[in-house]
């Protein structure tokens, strides 16, 4: 069993400057691979403290075996973490982290399931950050990342990032849809901007869309907060 350990201890310090190595490069920057990437036995839907214990298991094993884990076990740790009651956003921050570390480029799914973390907590800020993070490694947002942010802004009654986040959609060339708006509006009923969110189903007909009764029972809403009135 000593003997045992020993190999260990000695595995585990011969791949420290690795990884320490990796852990170095530019946000941007992707570390050459060894060889093909670990992949092993899909999880099951687990708790968010076994998914990111599992995630440490695979990772040590992989950079033992001088592989590089598989995205998806990162993704995996990332929903857990997302499906956690309360959500577990900050350790989803850290799991994207630790795939930089590993030489892992996160893509758009390991995105959305941190943003949506971070909405379910609350945390509306963290939402743009991270879709900050997806422009800086080149990779798009799609609606669902905006969406996700929107709900967060929703929830909060940030109704100015709100109307400020359609306008970057549109910019991204990403049109915002029935549930863009909805939230919006959502967003403007807590700040009680009646006139504002009238003006915003406005824009959605104009573009096309047809309002569900849910968009315009959150306007109606909205303006009674205010005593707007159409």
């Amino acid at each position: 069993m000593r003997r045992l350990l020993l190999g260990l201890a000695a595995v585990v310090a011969a791949t420290r400057p690795v990884v320490g190595a990796v852990a170095a490069l530019p946000l941007g920057t992707v570390a050459p691979r060894y060889g093909r990437p670990l992949v092993m036995a899909a999880s099951s839907e687990v708790q968010w403290e076994e998914a990111l214990t599992r995630l440490d298991d695979i990772c040590e094993v992989a950079t033992s075996a001088k592989r590089w884990p598989h995205p998806r076990h990162f993704d995996e740790a990332i929903m857990a973490c997302s499906r956690a009651e309360p959500s577990r956003w900050s350790e989803a921050l850290d799991v994207l982290v630790k795939m930089r570390e590993h030489g892992l480029m996160p893509r758009a799914y390991a995105f959305g399931g941190v943003i949506s973390a971070c909405a379910r907590a609350g945390q509306w800020q963290q939402t743009l950050e991270v879709l900050d993070q997806m422009k800086k490694v080149g990779e798009a947002p799609q609606r669902f990342h905006f969406n996700a942010a929107l709900s967060a802004m929703r929830v909060a009654g940030e109704w100015k990032s709100a109307l400020s986040l359609l306008t970057r959609m549109r910019d991204r060339g990403v049109p915002p849809d029935l549930s863009s708006y909805g939230l919006a509006v959502g967003a403007l009923r807590k700040g009680g901007r009646g006139a504002t969110a009238a003006e915003l189903v406005d824009r959605a007909v104009s573009e096309g869309l047809e309002p569900t009764e849910r968009l315009m029972a959150e306007a109606i809403g909205a303006c009674a907060v205010d005593g707007s009135h159409r």
